[in-house]
């Protein structure tokens, strides 16, 4: 029997006044917070970490698409459609959005590098 590791989020503060919750590993943080503010890859950094930069830099073009927004009451980078949909009874919790947000931005780069 294999056992599942479960993803554990934790909040970062990407620059200043932006949180975002998300599962990458504490080690590939800068190399996130580098993409999402537009800083150049560094060449001697790892698949992971440049991974992570990918992301960064997916985000910030997210944020400028109106793809991705910064939610008012806490400063935390969310879906544009979640956030227009606050207003249901029964809202995801943060790191539940955060999960949708981060497989919503992975599948979209999988549709993106598959040929047509």
């Amino acid at each position: 029997m294999v056992k599942q590791e479960q993803t554990k989020f934790r909040t970062i503060q990407l620059t200043e006044g932006v949180l975002v919750s998300t599962p990458i590993e504490e080690f590939c943080i800068p190399a996130l917070r580098a993409g999402f503010s537009g800083y150049p890859v560094n060449p001697r950094w790892s698949g992971v970490k440049f991974h992570a930069w990918k992301i960064g830099r997916q985000m910030r073009e997210d944020l400028s698409k109106g793809i991705l927004v910064v939610r008012t009451t806490d400063s935390m980078l969310v879906l544009a459609e979640n956030e227009a949909n606050q207003e249901t009874t029964e809202t995801p919790s943060t790191s539940q959005k955060s999960g949708l947000m981060f497989s919503t931005l992975f599948r979209r780069k999988k549709r993106e590098l598959t040929p047509a």
